[in-house]
């Protein structure tokens, strides 16, 4: 599995990169990495709604029968309220799960994040299942087939659990720390900028690549006011991202540009007088 820092700054270089050359307002293309972030959550709550409605579908197993019409019509509705009943819960959990990427993404808010997503997910079951419960005790199908659309309903519910404690952790931390890389990079870019200047006097930011120039923002962001980055890893991270995002020189003069920024920042602190 990648991590979710790598992943984080790969979405955070994209917003900027919006913003810069896209002009797009820096709220919304924050918001769109986001929601690409939640997704992920998404998806899976989804495939457990889908995998349900597949094993509704399937005929019971046992000797090949004459199956009354009736009862062909009646599996039909018991596997529709099945898949209705999981629908409304991802349906009804998904302002939750887009409160909690919101307040993820602007406080620190993760110690408890994947813990109120279950009990959110809980809250939101209860009462889809409550009435597929009634649907199925009044069902004119026979006990094991009802206890059957009651099993896969669980199980679905359970997968849903399952995604949440597996994806909902890494994926709030990527959500905040993205956010934190995108704030800051934008709310000290002008001062970054005026400190790259002098480093590149021969190739000034307007003249640099898109790509190349909000590398060098967000790095510069990491190396100059996250102190829980190492600037080893600010530096190797933003080399990687130009090779990937940028020309065949990027990686090369994103890490002499910011070789020079890491060397002369820590030339000023050698100066400073000591307390």
């Amino acid at each position: 599995m990648r991590d979710y820092r790598r992943i984080a700054r790969e979405l955070a270089l994209r917003v900027l990169y919006e913003v810069d050359v896209g002009r797009q307002p820096a709220r919304e293309a924050l918001q769109g990495a986001l929601d690409q972030i939640a997704g992920g959550v998404r998806a899976g709550i989804t495939m457990a709604v889908r995998e349900a409605e597949a094993a509704m579908k399937r005929e019971p197993s046992g000797p090949a029968v004459f199956t009354p019409r009736s009862v062909s019509v009646e599996r039909r509705r018991v596997a529709r309220a099945v898949t209705r009943a999981l629908e409304r819960i991802a349906i009804a959990f998904e302002p939750t799960l887009a409160e909690l990427f919101s307040l993820s993404a602007a406080t620190d808010a993760l110690r408890h994040g994947a813990g109120q997503a279950r009990l959110a997910l809980s809250e939101a079951s209860a009462g889809p299942l409550a009435r597929l419960r009634r649907t199925l005790d009044s069902s004119m199908l026979d006990l094991q087939e009802r206890e059957h659309a009651w099993r896969v309903a669980q199980r679905a519910v359970e997968r849903m659990a399952t995604t949440l404690d597996r994806r909902s952790e890494t994926s709030l931390k990527t959500a905040h720390m993205l956010s934190s890389l995108v704030r800051g990079a934008l709310r000290f870019r002008d001062e970054i900028d005026e400190q790259v200047r002098p480093l590149v006097s021969d190739w000034p930011t307007e003249r640099q690549s898109a790509v190349d120039r909000n590398v060098l923002r967000l790095a510069a962001f990491e190396i100059l006011h996250r102190e829980d980055t190492p600037v080893p890893v600010a530096l190797n991270e933003a080399v990687e991202l130009a090779k990937r995002y940028g020309t065949e020189e990027s990686g090369r003069f994103v890490n002499g540009v910011l070789s020079a920024l890491v060397a002369r920042d820590a030339k000023h602190k050698a100066e400073e007088p000591s307390d």
